[in-house]
């Protein structure tokens, strides 16, 4: 609890409010500085920022120099000799001493010329030619002499093995011994002649007809087939080495580096103008953005709920308020739209599972005017009121709905529907012409239009059949009425055979 006290209390000191704004501010001495604006010069705040310290303030490093903590003008001098600015053009500084000599050189605490002196050993010698070299305290001529160790041999061009001088045409060294014949080589403290002969960490094995294999560890090796890195053999040629293990330089790299100059993704090589990683995951397409370790196109894609230009996010899918909506993780074109499931609807116009926004009843998926129209079966008619044949909507006083049709009742004879597949195939005639005969041998006549009254029967003449039907007896009726029924009758009998023959 005290360290997580502590931790509060450095993120709040490091973290100051000014005028509602936070600064990333830092502690320099007793105080806080801002390092955009200042700087902190041993435990001093100076300003500007980025400029060097000289004691506990800034100075212009182009105009001025800084000797002992004091800044001085470069007019002065641009080096320090202890405290002092000085001219190296005009002036040399050997041990905080000042000589009025340019180009000089120290030797201890004295003065050289360069050109003619060298100073061996701290010891002043003399230099009697440019190639002269130091051998301790004293010079030499390297084609001359060889010096090993600081001794001196003659004839120059020797090698030396440790303190002795030896000719490598003649001797051989292994491990400061020199031995015979020349040219030879060491083999850790063995000498080996290189020419018959290899070197395998440390053992020396014959070389064959051949020739001699190179060596990985303590086995040679055949180059043709394995790769050696730091003594650890590998098998195949087409690889490189990073360290002791082998990578393919065209698709990986080695420490964050890659020979064939491609771009490093942990140990995946890539190619930035094609690819984007991620999180050590390579992705097709360039100039990707990163959802830890997923690509991602942020015109088109959000990484969890995020859009980083300013798009909505449906679920991982980007879109714009203004074209489009969103509706359970689906983008539907039109903007303000109202979700029904994952179904986008406009709800003035629509309606969501049998509900409508402005409380209207729902046909189908759009609300309506009960007062003005009339809903069969998900479909609208106007006007209100209207009857309901299948989807389509009629006026019951004008038509009926028979078998699924709307039909007009002029053609129906008492309002009613009629099957006509029964009369199917027969020719319609005008009303008062000779219909033709409807069985072989049948030639029907007129329909009688005149009848004989009694008062207590009704018994209307033959209708052309060729029978003569029973009389039937029916209440008595005064003849004004019966000529009214008769009428009726007979009318509905003219439409009744108008109908049969359509």
């Amino acid at each position: 609890m005290k360290g997580y006290i502590a931790c509060l209390c450095v993120l709040f000191t490091n973290l100051i409010l000014v005028r509602g704004v936070r600064l990333n501010h830092k502690v320099c001495g007793n105080g806080f500085y801002n390092p955009d604006h200042e700087t902190c010069c041993d435990g001093a705040i100076s300003s500007p920022a980025g400029w060097p310290c000289c004691g506990l303030s800034t100075y212009n490093a182009a105009l001025q120099v800084c000797c002992d903590n004091t800044p001085y003008p470069n007019s002065v001098g641009s080096a320090c000799c202890k405290n002092k600015p000085y001219d190296p053009n005009t002036q040399t500084c050997c041990v905080d001493t000042l000589y009025p000599k340019p180009n000089a050189k120290c030797c201890d605490k004295k003065l050289i010329d360069p050109t003619t002196e060298l100073c061996c050993n701290k010891k002043i010698a003399d230099r009697p030619t440019p190639y002269h070299k130091c051998c301790d305290i004293e010079t030499y001529h390297p084609l001359l002499e060889t010096c090993c160790e600081d001794t001196l041999h003659t004839p120059g061009d020797l090698s030396c093995c440790k303190n002795e001088a030896y000719d490598p045409r003649e001797h051989s060294c292994c491990n400061g011994v020199i031995i015979s014949p020349g040219g030879l080589k060491c083999c850790g403290p063995i000498p080996y002649d290189p020419n018959l002969q290899s070197c395998c960490y440390g053992i020396v094995r014959k070389k064959s007809a051949e020739g001699g294999k190179p060596c990985c560890g303590a086995t040679d090796y055949n180059p043709k087939t394995h790769t050696c890195c730091n003594g650890i053999l590998h098998t195949g040629t087409n690889s490189s080495c990073c360290g002791q293990k082998t990578y393919y330089p065209d698709s990986e790299c080695c420490e964050g580096q890659n020979k064939n100059g491609l771009d490093c993704c942990i140990d995946k090589a890539y190619s930035k103008t094609t690819h984007t990683c991620c999180g050590g995951v390579v992705h097709k397409g360039a100039r990707l953005h990163c959802c830890v370790k997923k690509a991602y196109d942020p015109t088109t894609e959000c990484c969890n709920g995020v859009n980083k230009v300013g798009l909505m996010c449906c679920g991982n899918k980007a879109y714009s308020n203004l074209t489009s909506s969103c509706c359970k993780g689906i983008v539907h074109d039109g903007p303000k739209l109202s979700c029904c499931g994952q179904i986008p609807y406009n709800p003035k116009t629509e309606c969501c599972k049998n509900k409508s926004a402005s409380g209207l009843p729902c046909c189908g998926d759009k609300p309506y005017n009960t007062t003005q129209e009339t809903c069969c079966h998900g479909v609208l008619s106007s006007p209100a009121g209207n009857g309901c044949c299948g989807k389509e909507g009629y006026n019951p006083k004008e038509s009926l709905c028979c078998h699924g049709q709307v039909v007009s009742k002029q053609a129906h004879v008492f309002g009613i529907c009629i099957d006509k597949s029964k009369h199917q195939g027969i020719t319609p005639k005008p009303i008062g012409s000779t219909p033709k005969p409807i069985a072989t041998g049948f030639t029907p006549k007129p329909i009688a239009t005149a009848f004989t009254s009694k008062p207590n029967s009704f018994i209307p003449k033959p209708i052309a059949t060729g029978f003569t039907p029973k009389a039937t007896v029916i209440k008595p009726m005064n003849v004004r009425n019966s000529f009214s029924v008769l009428r009726i009758f007979l009318r509905n009998c003219r439409y009744l055979n108008q109908w049969i023959y359509m």
